[in-house]
């Protein structure tokens, strides 16, 4: 929830917890004060205006005034269907204007992506299939206006209700089997974008069908267009195409959205003799590439971009190939202000402005160009790598359950004056950085890692992925943190701040990743926390944050390593603090790890569900008698969060929890 600071001077002082983080600006004088969410103040057509943008729940708070709004919200987009599965539909696309927000505040949600289905769904108690798979809902305005996520994709193989495409926003294709069957949208209210227009109003498609053969899936359905059946003349299983809003339209930058997922099959001259190919359409705007292999353990791509609502890929061969992640969704919300009277130096990212800085915030990978005027300037910087996925869960053993690790928080690196640790005696503070004119350069902003069953054992997607920026004088860059282990610890990794251990019942020396891998100096995390065994009433260890080592598992709750503070923005924002381990406190009473956030303490696990999850009390129906098991909340976006651990959840493992994708942020004196 938002925590309004106590210092009066500041008109944008304000920062959200667990929740999700503030950028921070001045007002311009005579403007509507609001906060929340990330800033983006720019002219279009001869107008100022400001953008708040929510990757995670939080609030936006009209303080004085009122604010008339232009608004995009975005479901999350559902994960792709395993082995020769249907790619995942994108989230709806909804766009409106003219909205009045008077004084209050309002709550918002960006809702999370749904989890690629593992290669053991089909034997899950389908209760749980479409809350896993399916992307969560955005809403605005506190639900006043809701985008409901993405359909997941449809299994291949074992005939059944698996195969078909999930509903949702856009529906998620259809896997491989008899009837290829894909699955149309739950909202009659929506209809597919024709391409130009008028964007006004609640855009999503059908998904694909699948083969009836041992083919390929068909496509998820985009927001601009149904994804394609298998069997299509030009693109095969491709996903639905997406939306663009050109520069100006609602951010300051160009925006492709609602991309849905491309189903998964074999290559050319497998069983079926055929392949699946892309709609540049659709992986443009985030939805997940097809995926064409005849080797088993081959899983579908991922969304690849964060807040688009993209729909996941499609896992290929049989066996072992599990689905892609969607993409979560977004909330934007504008309105006009008065000219900031401020002139940037430079180009690149979202820009905003305080009293004494121009802040450049990168939430996707770009470029940092400055202008003529430019002259050698000493810039601030802060680089976020993307979060590590919390581990899994399992058994040990008939009526025995084991706990997954919390994934360690991405790497985080500064040479803002005055940050530390936890332990005010460390500072993390490094070199001055003198940037001369002109000068452009990459910056890089890493993916949270993907919570997948842990049997699958694929780090490349579970870990998350670096940031870096390419200043002239060198590469600063931060790695991404390390998932967090699985049942008796397994496949517990390294990061720029390590994972948490799996509980173990036959290791009782279990231990967490190592953090600060590779070294840097001063150092960029911690490792993850030890979970020492087995007893009954225990959990996984917290993941590591870039404040503190995550905390040890065993018979109380493990929180995740502590973030850190820093007022780069203007305003203190905690970054990077590690996902709590999933909790067993007697087999009625299991509780997935919620997701890291920045905040002084890490984020823990207790009696509370993700936080994108359903309201809390509501039960999970896993088919035996653990009323609470689940999969682990995902870290906070734009912080580098850990992602939680998963609750023991008989019979399969479910996902841990997704990490929280990086940020860069560069900022100059004004």
């Amino acid at each position: 929830m938002g925590i309004k600071s106590n210092n009066p001077t500041e008109a944008y002082y304000n920062y959200f917890s667990d929740s999700g983080k503030d950028a921070v600006g001045s007002a311009p004088p005579g403007a509507t004060q609001v906060t929340g969410g990330f800033l983006n103040d720019y002219e279009h057509s001869g107008t100022w205006y400001r953008a708040h943008i929510f990757l995670n729940p939080g609030t936006f708070e009209v303080t004085d005034g009122t604010a008339i709004c232009d608004y995009l919200v975005i479901g999350g987009g559902g994960g792709g269907g395993n082995c020769n599965g249907g790619g995942g539909g994108a989230g709806t696309v909804l766009y409106g204007e003219g909205y009045t927000a008077t004084k209050g505040s309002y709550t918002v949600q960006a809702g999370g992506g749904g989890a690629g289905a593992c290669n053991n769904t089909e034997n899950q108690n389908p209760e749980l299939l479409s809350y896993i798979y399916n992307g969560w809902p955005s809403y605005v305005f506190s639900r006043e206006y809701t985008a409901p996520g993405g359909g997941g994709g449809g299994n291949g193989f074992n005939p059944g209700g698996w195969n078909m495409g999930k509903r949702g926003g856009s529906g998620g294709g259809g896997g491989t089997n008899p009837a290829g069957i894909g699955r149309a949208l739950a909202d009659d209210a929506s209809a597919t974008y024709p391409g130009s227009g008028s964007k006004l109003g609640r855009w999503g498609s059908n998904g694909g069908k699948g083969s009836v053969n041992v083919g390929n899936g068909g496509g998820g359905g985009g927001a601009g267009g149904v994804g394609y059946h298998s069997n299509s003349p030009t693109i095969k299983g491709g996903g639905g195409s997406g939306m663009t809003f050109a520069a100006g339209e609602i951010l300051g930058i160009e925006l492709k959205v609602g991309g849905g997922g491309g189903g998964g099959g074999p290559a050319p001259g497998g069983p079926s003799g055929g392949a699946v190919s892309d709609n540049p359409a659709a992986t443009a705007a985030g939805g997940g590439q097809t995926r064409a292999t005849n080797s088993a353990n081959s899983p579908g791509y991922a969304s690849a971009l964060m807040g688009t609502g993209g729909g996941g890929g499609g896992g290929a061969a049989y066996p072992g190939s599990g689905g892609g992640s969607g993409a979560p969704g977004m909330v934007i919300v504008r309105y006009e202000i008065p000219n900031p009277g401020v002139q940037a130096k430079a180009t690149g990212g979202l820009i905003t402005y305080t009293p004494t800085k121009v802040v450049h915030s990168f939430l996707w990978p770009g470029t940092f160009a400055t202008e003529p005027t430019w002259s050698t300037t000493n810039v601030e910087y802060v680089c976020v790598a993307g979060g590590g996925a919390g581990g899994s869960a399992g058994t040990h053993g008939p009526g025995l359950g084991g706990q997954g690790g919390g994934g360690g928080a991405g790497g985080f690196r500064t040479n803002v004056p005055g940050v530390t640790t936890a332990d005010p005696t460390v500072p993390l503070t490094g070199a001055a950085v003198p940037l001369g004119g002109p000068s452009s350069f990459a910056v890089t902003v890493g993916a949270g890692g993907y919570g997948i069953n842990q049997a699958l054992n694929d780090n490349s997607r579970q870990n998350g992925t670096p940031s870096s920026i390419a200043f002239p004088g060198g590469t600063i860059t931060a790695t991404g943190g390390g998932s967090g282990g699985g049942i008796d610890g397994g496949n517990v990794q390294p990061g720029g701040s390590g994972g948490g251990s799996g509980d173990s019942n036959s290791d009782p020396t279990s231990v967490g990743g190592p953090g600060n891998n590779p070294a840097t100096s001063p150092i960029q995390g911690h490792a993850g926390g030890n979970a020492p065994g087995y007893s009954g009433v225990f959990s996984g260890g917290g993941g590591g944050g870039a404040g503190a080592v995550g905390g040890t598992g065993g018979a109380t709750p493990a929180n995740g390593g502590a973030g850190v503070e820093c007022s780069i923005t203007g305003s203190p924002v905690y970054y990077a603090g590690g996902g709590g381990g999933g909790n067993n406190q007697g087999q009625a009473n299991a509780y997935p790890g919620w997701g890291g956030a920045g905040n002084p303490h890490g984020i823990g696990v207790g009696a509370v569900v993700p936080p994108n999850g359903p309201p809390i009390g509501t039960p999970w129906k896993d088919g035996e008698n653990y009323n609470s098991a689940g999969p682990g909340g995902h870290g906070t976006s734009g912080a580098g969060g850990g992602g939680g651990g998963t609750a023991y959840a008989a019979p399969k493992e479910m996902p841990g929890g997704n990490g929280g994708s990086g940020i860069v942020i560069i900022a100059y004196p004004v």
